[in-house]
């Protein structure tokens, strides 16, 4: 510890001892660094801000009608449009700056540095604000200023242009599929004409085969069982006597009102009526013709034989002849069911794939039409969108803030700068005493040189300075403190000159003077 601080101790007296080549390279260092400081371009940011509109008052009025869109997605879409290259170019030409880079190279490299410059920084509910420096404060609100009004201008047209452009796509598509629908109803139509036998309307092949199966059982049953009913009726009029003798009879003084008449009169009104509906081929009216034959026969033998019809057996005879009429009915209906249901089983291998046909042709249709449907709402959504665009009372980017001619400098940080410039100085002035000391390493003391040159030291001669030499010492530790307070006293006169009111006009007089004599032109 104590030979560190005797070190330290030992730089002290060098430092003093240099005192003078410390203070002028301190000197030296700060007058050029603080005129440089002083003299540095300011620096003017012109801001302005912008307000992005994410939802209206309508959207949730109007949600599934018109195509929404994500507010994340619009807002990075606004930044990258706002510093597209194209928009870029234009604010150059806009401000004039593009006359002082009349080469094609020159212009690429302003592009890329402006794109460097232009600040868009993102802030609370949907604010942005956008951010430039340059060295003229008119440029730097006129390159804002201009941006904003090219992004507001390019995105209006934007919009419409492709408002119009999905438009026309959708009317195209529209065309397309309308003619595709059209086509299809037209398959359809003579793919159902031309299978009009095969086709069962809203019923499959399968379940019409079902059908006349389930027709022809049903048909069986009632046949089985009306044939029963009319075995039954037979042996039932094998056992009743036709006629019963006039002596015993209780209709024997009215033969002529028996039920063998009654029965004729109404099978021949059922015959006349059956004549006015059919032909004389018909199952029924065949049977009525033997049945009022027969009885007309059976009348005219029992008024020979002097007998009256049995009235009961006159009634199981009219119930067989029903019988009979409903088991020739029945089973014409059995042949007709029968007959059906071969001709569906002898289309058991065309139906089926005419029905897959038509299916398919259907489900074509549909998928057209669904598409086409489609189509026709995103068209009127689209219009709905359009109208919403143009008569709402709102603008997707509004300018909350608009760009303004700044007056103070934003920048350089003079008074660091000058800070800096003065410690760096006054740093570097101890830096080369220090260094300069390290290198020429002086003995100060006795042991010192008996160390370092390891021989003996035979004796230490004191020096006693003189009076004019004392005077010397004290005129130049004046001095040297007169130097150094003009040093500082120069750092504060810095500081004032750039605290005054009238520096940056100075500055500007002073630079635009000196781009007058160097004929130079333009800004930032």
């Amino acid at each position: 510890m104590e030979r560190e601080i005797e070190r330290l101790r030992y730089f002290l007296r060098q430092l003093r001892r240099r005192r003078w080549g410390c203070l002028a390279i301190a000197w030296l260092l700060f007058l050029p660094g603080s005129v440089v400081t002083l003299l540095w371009p300011d620096s003017f940011e012109s801001e302005a801000r912008i307000w992005v509109e994410t939802t209206g008052l309508l959207e949730p009025l109007l949600k599934g009608l018109t195509p929404e869109s994500d507010p994340a997605q619009r807002l990075e879409v606004m930044q990258r449009t706002l510093l597209s290259r194209p928009n870029l170019e234009r604010v150059l030409e806009r401000t004039g700056q593009a006359a002082f880079y009349p080469d094609p190279a020159a212009r690429e490299r302003a592009v890329d540095l402006l794109a460097r410059k232009i600040l868009v920084r993102p802030e609370k509910n949907n604010l942005f604000a956008v951010v430039y420096r340059a060295r003229d404060p008119a440029t730097a609100r006129d390159t804002v200023q201009t941006l904003l009004d090219i992004f507001v201008e390019s995105t209006i047209e934007a919009s419409r242009r492709d408002m119009e452009k999905a438009r026309r796509f959708i009317d195209e598509q529209i065309a397309i599929q309308e003619r595709a629908l059209e086509e299809a109803e037209r398959r359809l139509a003579e793919f159902q004409k031309r299978n009009m036998d095969y086709l069962g309307g809203e019923e499959g092949y399968f379940q019409r085969l079902q059908q006349a199966r389930t027709r022809v059982l049903e048909a069986r049953t009632d046949l089985e069982a009306a044939r029963a009913r009319r075995d039954e009726l037979r042996r039932q009029l094998a056992r009743v006597p036709q006629s019963l003798a006039l002596a015993t009879s209780p209709f024997a003084r009215l033969p002529e009102s028996g039920g063998a008449a009654a029965e004729l009169s109404r099978l021949k009104r059922e015959l006349a009526e059956l004549q006015s509906r059919f032909t004389e081929r018909h199952p029924r009216i065949l049977e009525l013709r033997r049945t009022i034959a027969m009885l007309e026969g059976e009348l005219a033998a029992q008024r020979s034989q002097g007998a009256i019809p049995n009235p009961l057996f006159e009634q199981l005879r009219a119930r067989l002849a029903a019988e009979e009429a409903e088991v020739a009915s029945l089973e014409n209906r059995l042949a007709k069911a029968e007959q059906a249901l071969s001709e569906l089983l002898a289309l058991a291998r065309t139906v089926p794939e005419t029905e897959a046909e038509l299916k398919r042709l259907t489900r074509d249709y549909e998928v057209i039409k669904r598409n086409y449907e489609e189509l026709i709402a995103r068209r009127e959504a689209a219009r709905i969108a359009d109208d919403l665009d143009a008569r709402r009372d709102r603008v997707e980017f509004r300018v909350v803030e608009p760009a303004s001619l700044p007056l103070v400098p934003a920048g350089p940080p003079r008074l660091a700068m000058m800070l800096v410039v003065f410690a760096g100085a006054v740093a570097a002035g101890v830096a080369f005493g220090i260094l300069r000391a390290a290198l020429e390493r002086p003995f100060e003391s006795a042991q010192e040189l008996r160390e370092a040159l390891a021989l003996p030291v035979a004796g230490v001669f004191s020096v006693a300075p003189t009076a004019r030499e004392r005077r010397t010492a004290v005129a130049s530790a004046l001095a040297f403190g007169l130097c150094s307070s003009l040093l500082v006293a120069s750092f504060t006169a810095a500081l004032g000159v750039e605290l005054s009111v009238g520096t940056v006009a100075l500055r500007q007089q002073v630079y635009a003077t000196l781009r007058a004599l160097a004929g130079e032109g333009g800004s930032a």
